[in-house]
């Protein structure tokens, strides 16, 4: 800083750095110390995109930063950029369809439903939709993997258009051959134009059968026994 500050009055005397914050969200005073004598400016914090604070906060490509300079009663302040640049060093992300960042009620957790035993078609998730994005390169082609246990339901579902779909019934596809309710596990997975693989997101479904009421056997087989010898 030495060489952006002179004091015309006495340049044999150094004047004493500091820095101070900025108005706005592009402030980057907090990543940043300078040497209050000899006026070196380090940098104490990384700034990794996919922080949130610099995602939903500072910005991608810049910030700036309030440089004063003081001798005495006297004090000079200048403004300092500081021009970022992203690497993409991140996986992709689950967020919410509408999402361009992580930020805020973006991110997707794993998801658990119940469905009924004859339903079929689109799956109602909370969020209803979802997609994965590469917060470092927006423009990165994604691709996705669905992985589901047990395997014999794999072909039943599918991940489209940011939801997922039973192809048909778990009634249908499995010819009515589950006895009870069960459970299904869908781990989708989300890859980016490098090849980073992103966090498993898992949706649980909870299948229902319906509730059939069977007539106790004992009291059958006694109304049978009833009948017999009545009849004899």
């Amino acid at each position: 800083m030495l060489d952006f500050f002179e004091d015309r009055d006495c340049p044999r005397v150094n004047p004493i750095f500091y820095i101070s914050k900025t108005t706005g969200k592009t402030d980057a005073s907090e990543y940043f110390t300078v040497n209050a004598t000899t006026g070196f400016l380090y940098q104490i914090r990384n700034f990794d995109y996919e922080d949130t604070s610099i995602q939903c906060g500072l910005g991608k490509t810049e910030g700036i930063l309030n440089i004063t300079a003081k001798d005495g009663p006297h004090t000079v302040s200048t403004i300092l950029n500081v021009n970022f640049t992203n690497i993409d060093d991140t996986p992709p992300v689950f967020v919410r369809s509408e999402c361009s960042t992580t930020c805020y009620s973006c991110p997707v957790p794993d998801i658990s439903v119940t469905i009924d035993y004859f339903d079929q078609g689109t799956i109602k998730t909370e969020p209803s939709h979802l997609k994965a994005i590469d917060t470092d390169s927006p423009q990165s082609k994604i691709t996705y993997k669905l992985i589901v246990y047990p395997e014999t339901y794999k072909e039943n579902i599918e991940f489209e258009n940011g939801t997922f779909i039973l192809n048909q019934s778990f009634a249908n596809f499995s010819n009515f051959g589950e006895p009870s309710d069960f459970r299904v596990i869908v781990v989708l997975q989300a890859f980016g134009s490098n090849g980073q693989k992103s966090e498993h997101l898992v949706l649980i479904l909870h299948v229902t059968l319906p509730k059939t009421t069977t007539k106790d056997t004992t009291t059958m087989d006694k109304e049978i026994c009833i009948l017999s010898t009545t009849t004899e």
